[in-house]
């Protein structure tokens, strides 16, 4: 009858060493969840990733405006003089040497944005040809092709 109660009062308090052990294990999930569910978010790697890739896009973004902007300029000056007018003539292009003074007038960049506010003076021209040059060193080439065919 001892014996039996010895062994009683051993598995109890063997029972309630395994149970404090359970709630230990338990209240420290239990903070450690709460924690992170309280603390401020963390990016993951590939959101950490996603932000350098943004700064660097942004950082080119903003060259190519500037970029831009200097282009813009720089077309603004070298067109001054054919757009400051307001009006396009016709000439014959034997007659381009004594309009340009014996130089060379040079390439004209005008975009739609120029042109479209222009008018026409003179007698207009019959036959004309237009042609797109796309930017950058092969253009040399496709005006070659252009102008040879």
């Amino acid at each position: 009858q001892l014996e039996r109660e010895r062994h009683r009062q051993e598995r109890a308090e063997k029972f309630r060493r395994e149970q404090q052990e359970r709630q230990l294990q338990f209240d420290k999930l239990f903070n450690d969840t709460m924690a992170k569910i309280h603390a401020p978010p963390t990016p993951s790697p590939w959101a950490k990733n996603l932000e350098v890739l943004q700064a660097h896009f942004d950082e080119l973004s903003k060259k190519g405006d500037e970029q831009k902007k200097k282009w813009q300029e720089a077309r603004r000056l070298k067109n001054s003089g054919f757009l400051a007018s307001r009006t396009i003539r016709w000439q014959p292009v034997t007659r381009w040497t004594a309009a340009t003074g014996g130089q060379d007038a040079g390439l004209v960049i005008a975009s739609w944005e120029d042109l479209h506010v222009l008018k026409w003076s003179g007698v207009k021209p019959h036959i004309a040809c237009i042609t797109m040059v796309p930017p950058g060193t092969p253009s040399l080439h496709h005006m070659m092709y252009f102008v040879d065919n």
